[in-house]
């Protein structure tokens, strides 16, 4: 009598993940049978030894069998026994007694007391430490177990499934593995098959995960096509099944395509074995062919100085496939020495994406938008033990390795990875989708609950350094900051989430459903990501008003009007990405469906230019309404039934639209030589046509631009039938784009998106945001900076509001640039360092100085700037008086500038310098201005004798082409950029050079930019002294009418700024009477928000500073209401920590709780690192007055941490003060 549950039950079978037909897993499906047939009861149940290679199943086979076995209902505990230390390997195994050891203060049953009346498996047993293989067969044979420290056995009963995919008969002849153990443990034995070596298997494995991955994650159904059924089985599959479920998971998360080819699997060029061919035994030939593989990787890694993607295309095999064989093998992707060939003439390997600006040795840095997602899992023994958390860890990793993300850091309960380090589509997006398959992973724990896990993800711009000899790493300090965020939102997530930050949410509503999860200390505003991904053109999945379309919408109206009087057209709508193509097809698919005209709709994609008819295939799926879960009889009976309804024959036609729809996998070749025939073009004109005289049709193809040819000379059929048809024909690309097999049919319309116009973009903004919400002023700015873009609109207007601390006139939204970055870091390293040298000479780029810059010689110019012009980066023309070419938009150049490190573009502006002197001898006055801005930026103070008099707005010293917000935000208060970061020493440095240079010209703007500069970095260091003293020349300078003077350098009048830093830096000093005297001055000579919020500022800080804490709150909050009037929130970082412990002072504990968490949100998002130790400090206070102890010592020791880092003595000072004072309150608090 066959065991019931096996009797006859493939679905069953598939239940349990043994899926497949080939003669091994049936094999495997019987002996199980046989084996659970034959042992009905739980007493004595012999051990059962899984072989086979990593990766094949073991661990789901085990928990099978574990599950349909008479030991289902007790407990099941999984060891992976290459997990554990060996040094605790024995404690987790046996258990302990108290005392055992150091730290053992209670005594813990192992693990296989654990299992006890269940089943336990050791999984990689191999690699079990001879010491304890030993104390394995006693309890194989006594059935009992003895903990450590313990002198008596205790009875166990365990079932022990083992697992190993090592040689352990090779083993037990060399010595390393217990020949006894091995008898006892080889009565039954399961032989798992490679992947590779299991037939059409692979075909019925991958479409379950396919199938698995779409419903975890809430996405449409996909299916393979021929191309993908035949890359499948081309390939070897080193990592066997588990390697094929990432595969598969990836393509269902990343692809949009509803049909899966060979080329979304990018499983590069490995072979399978032939059918038939026998397997090859484990021994020594697959041990010498792993070593040589071995090598041959470590060599590749080696030469490429650790670089994954230079290392893999070396190799000839996908990125992936790579960083799975560094695992399978042991080996470091972290960087090693690169090769380097001997004697003269030798090749140096340039690794840097950026333009090679120094020598060799000198580190490369550039800027990219990197995603961090970090996972913990619960690691508390009582509910996750060890081996179970190591186990999800492994899961953790292989999630992140098939998302395209890179492990930083590992713990025995957590990962830490990055996305986009190396350049990648959409890493915030993956990050995400790597969250949402981790928490899927690990909740589908078929035997018990598995550990629980708390994700996070955050993403922010990265400086990336390059070596020559060293792959890509991210910067210390960047690091630094992101790694205590996703540590403040994981320790904040519930068991089970995922906690996004601001910046992260910001890039990620589009897509995602989240929602609040309110403030995060130390991360700020927090949200949580919900289900899978949804579509979507508008933020949080709500459209914004279409705006500035009318007449374009009208024009479609018309012709579906026309259509429906049986005549058709051909209609393409161009323009650049984000100006609302596809927006405007959604409104003509809503105008059809109310007239009652039947609209389907293809899309292209980059990847489809090799594949025939894709879009096609998508139209004609939407007219049969076709779905993956259609039977191949039930396709068959909607194709035949779609047929008949259009007037076709469908006897001879069927077998034609399965060939396209490549429906039948058993005939898959000759139907695709059947796909590519004029007979499929006929067949669907004549589809289309014939239905669309039985009810009126619009037929839109998304994204021609990436349309193969054949659905080309398709579209071009389908183009003469239009004046005989109710059929519209609607196209979309992107300008300059057009396809040249489009057809230009009689009647045709050609619709080109312009940019939107002024009061057309306002009102674009009006839909977005709320008009008191967005300043007059600010306003302008937005549609000043977006050019009509309704994309770029959008998203400036909501970082305005969202983002208080964005210079909305300067800085670009994260999701902006995620946006100009993706397409900036899918060029090649030479187009993007062509486009990254265009970007420091400016908007206008002559030609003649991009060739200095660029170093190329003109063919190889020539090229990557028709490429780059192709790409709708640049245009041709940036002045009628020379050859040349312009950016197709601000936010580009300001992207691509962005994208380089300080030191590269100080050396490429140094260069820019020299260009010009080269290419314009005699008439250098004429590219004045162009000089002393490469000047000042490139710090080429040697020549600002020759270039800077006069000048104005030079005088910044600047680190982008629109001033210091491109790097640090809007020149906040004045400050140089290395103020702002806290490298007081070098703003004093760069303040006496500028100084120096301002007195030689007479330049009375350089001065007092210099002395504001030079009085801030000196406060900051503690030296008030020489504060008060250069600040105190500015006051002299600007008395009389001059107070009212602004200038085009400072974010404020100088007169106000100068005198709001010269009155609390004589506060510091006592004087008082002085310091409230200057502070008047500058409220009298401050007019706008700004300057009043400012001067504000300073007032309410001399009042603190003297104890009037009553008077400082009214006049900090008024200065906050004049900053967030004036666009100016950057200055609430300045204001709200003051406020805070002013209304604390005051009483108001309550009201500064809300000050206090407000300002750490904003200082979260900022980069504003001078005498933020200070402000910490106050923050300390007010949580020690409010009676949050624990909190206040925090802060305040981060306070003294910080000041210390910054060498801000004064700061220093008044941190230990606030900490006494905390440390003091904490003793005579009650414990």
């Amino acid at each position: 009598m066959t065991h019931p549950r096996w009797t006859g039950r493939h679905d069953e079978a598939r239940r349990l993940g043994l899926i497949g037909e080939s003669p091994g897993i049936v094999s495997v499906r019987k002996s199980i049978g046989r084996l659970l047939d034959r042992v009905s009861d739980t007493s004595r149940l012999p051990p059962l030894l899984i072989q086979g290679e990593t990766g094949t199943g073991k661990g789901l086979l085990a928990r099978a069998i574990h599950r349909v076995s008479a030991r289902r209902d007790g407990p099941f505990v999984d060891v992976n026994c290459a997990a554990i230390p060996e040094s605790l390997l024995e404690a987790e195994l046996f258990g302990y007694e108290r005392g055992a050891f150091t730290d053992a203060r209670q005594a813990k049953a192992g693990l296989f007391q654990a299992a006890h009346r269940g089943t336990i498996f050791l999984d990689e047993l191999g690699l079990l430490p001879p010491a304890l293989q030993g104390k394995l067969l006693t309890v194989i044979e006594d059935r009992t177990v003895r903990r450590l420290g313990s002198t008596r056995g205790e009875p166990v009963d365990v079932w022990i499934l083992a697992a190993t995919s090592s040689d352990l008969e090779a083993a037990m002849r060399s010595g390393r593995f217990h020949d006894a153990l091995y008898h006892r443990l080889s009565v039954l034995k399961l032989w798992l098959p490679p992947l590779r070596a299991r037939g059409a298997d692979v075909t019925l494995l991958a479409e379950h995960f396919l199938a698995r991955a779409c419903r975890d994650h809430g996405l449409a159904p996909k299916r393979l096509d021929a191309s993908a059924r035949a890359a499948l089985h081309a390939y070897a599959w080193p990592g066997n099944v588990r390697e094929l479920a990432n595969v598969m998971e990836r393509v269902a998360l990343l692809e949009e395509a509803a049909v899966v080819t060979g080329a979304m699997l990018d499983l590069g060029g490995g072979r399978a074995g032939r059918p038939g061919e026998p397997e090859e035994a484990p021994g020594r030939l697959r041990d010498r062919v792993a070593e040589l593989e071995r090598e041959e990787i470590a060599e590749a890694l080696r030469l490429e100085g650790g670089n994954i993607t230079h290392a893999a295309r070396r190799l000839g095999i996908p990125a992936n496939t790579l960083r799975y064989r560094i695992d399978k093998h042991g080996l470091s992707a972290r960087p090693m020495p690169r090769a380097r060939a001997r004697g003269p003439g030798r090749r140096v390997m340039v690794t840097s994406a950026a333009p090679a600006t120094g020598s060799p040795g000198v580190v490369h840095w550039e800027r990219r938008l990197v995603a961090v997602l970090h996972a913990a899992v619960a690691t508390d023994s009582a509910t996750a033990p060890l081996p179970r958390t190591a186990r999800a860890v492994q899961r953790l990793v292989d999630k992140v390795a098939s998302l395209g993300g890179r492990v930083e850091e590992l713990a025995p309960g957590a990962v830490v990875a990055a996305f986009g380090v190396e350049a990648i589509e959409d890493a915030p997006r993956r990050a995400a989708l790597a969250a949402r398959a981790i928490q899927s992973e690990l909740a589908r724990d078929d035997v018990a609950a598995g550990p629980g896990v708390r994700l996070a993800v955050h993403a922010e711009s990265f400086l990336i350094g390059r070596l020559d000899r060293i792959g890509p790493t991210l910067d210390l300090d960047a690091k630094r900051r992101a790694w205590a965020v996703l540590d403040a939102l994981v320790a904040a997530a519930g068991t089970g989430e995922v906690l996004v930050s601001a910046e992260a949410a910001r890039l990620l509503d589009r897509r995602f459903e989240l929602s609040p999860a309110g403030l995060v200390e130390g991360a700020g505003r927090a949200w949580r990501l919900g289900g899978g991904e949804r579509a979507g053109l508008g933020l949080h999945g709500q459209l914004t008003r279409l705006v500035g379309r009318a007449d374009h919408l009208r024009t479609l109206r018309r012709l579906v009007a026309s259509a429906l009087a049986g005549r058709g057209a051909a209609v393409t709508i161009a323009g650049e990405p984000g100006i609302g193509k596809s927006r405007l097809l959604f409104e003509l698919r809503r105008h059809a469906e109310t007239e009652g005209v039947r609209y389907v709709e293809g899309r292209c994609v980059p990847h489809g230019l090799a594949v025939p008819f894709l879009p096609v295939a998508g139209l004609v799926r939407q007219f049969f309404g076709v779905t993956d879960a259609d039977t191949p009889d039930a396709l068959v009976d909607k194709v035949r039934a779609g047929l008949d309804a259009a007037g076709l024959e469908p006897l001879a036609r069927v077998p034609l639209v399965l060939a396209l729809l490549r429906a039948e996998a058993s005939a898959a070749d000759d139907l695709h030589a059947d796909a590519t025939s004029p007979r499929v073009e006929e067949l669907v004109r004549q589809l289309l046509v014939a239905a669309a005289w039985r009810c009126p049709l619009v037929v839109a193809v998304e994204d021609l631009h990436w349309s193969d040819p054949d659905s080309g000379r398709l579209l071009a059929a389908l183009a003469g039938a239009l004046q005989a048809a109710p059929l519209l024909l609607v196209g979309t690309y992107r300008s300059g784009h057009r396809p040249p097999y489009w057809p230009v049919a009689p009647g045709g319309v050609d619709i080109v998106l312009e940019p939107l116009s002024r009061d057309d973009s306002r009102a674009v903004l009006r839909s977005v945001v709320d008009a008191d919400r967005l300043p007059e002023a600010m306003a302008e700015l937005i549609v000043a900076r977006a050019e009509g873009n309704p994309f770029f609109l959008e998203e400036l207007a909501r970082a305005a509001v969202e983002e208080p601390t964005l210079d909305v006139a300067r800085a670009t939204p994260i999701t902006v640039e995620e946006v100009l970055r993706g397409r900036i870091d899918r060029l090649s390293d030479e187009d993007r360092r062509v486009l990254q040298c265009a970007a420091v000479i400016g908007k206008d780029v002559p030609l003649t100085l991009l060739e200095s810059l660029a170093g190329l010689k003109p063919a190889a110019l020539g090229a990557a700037l028709g490429r780059l012009v192709a790409a709708e980066l640049l245009r041709e023309g940036a002045s009628p008086s020379e050859p040349g070419y312009a950016f197709k938009h601000a936010l580009t150049q300001e992207a691509a500038y962005a994208t380089l490190a300080p030191h590269d573009r100080r050396a490429l502006h140094r260069r820019a310098v020299g260009a010009i002197e080269a290419a314009y001898p005699g008439r250098l006055v004429e590219h004045a201005d162009q000089l002393a801005h490469h000047v000042v930026r490139g710090e080429v103070w040697e020549k600002a004798m020759d270039y800077l008099p006069g000048i104005g707005a030079e005088w910044q010293g600047a680190s982008g082409p629109t001033g210091i917000g491109a790097e640090r935000g809007p020149g906040f208060a004045g400050g140089s950029r290395h103020w702002v970061a806290g490298d007081h020493a070098r703003a004093v440095e760069r303040a006496q050079t500028q100084l120096r240079i301002a007195l030689s010209f007479r330049n009375f703007e350089g001065q007092l930019v210099s002395h504001l500069q030079l009085g801030q970095a000196y406060h900051s260091l503690g030296d008030d002294a020489q504060a008060v003293e250069v600040l105190g020349r500015n006051a002299v300078m600007l008395d009389g009418p001059l107070r009212h003077q602004p200038s085009d350098l400072l974010p404020g009048l100088p007169a106000v700024l100068s005198l709001a830093w010269l009155a609390v830096a004589c506060a510091d000093l006592g004087r008082f009477d002085d310091a409230a005297a200057a502070a008047d001055e500058a409220a009298a000579a401050a007019g706008a928000e700004y300057d009043r919020a400012i001067a504000g500022w300073a007032g309410g800080t001399v009042a603190l500073l003297r104890g009037d804490a009553v008077a400082a709150a009214a006049t900090l909050a008024r200065a906050r209401d004049h900053a967030r009037e004036g666009a100016a929130g950057e200055l609430c970082v300045l204001i709200g920590a003051p406020l805070g412990l002013a209304l604390a002072r005051a009483g108001q504990t309550e009201e500064a709780a809300a000050v206090l968490a407000e300002w750490s949100a904003l200082v979260q998002r900022s980069s504003i690192v001078a005498d933020q130790s200070r402000r910490l400090a106050w923050h300390a206070e007010a949580e020690r007055l409010a009676g949050r102890l624990e909190q206040a010592e925090m802060l305040a020791r981060r306070a003294v941490a910080l000041a210390r880092a910054h060498a801000e003595r004064g700061h220093e000072a008044h941190a230990l003060a606030a900490l006494r004072a905390i440390t003091a309150a904490r003793g005579q608090a009650p414990s």
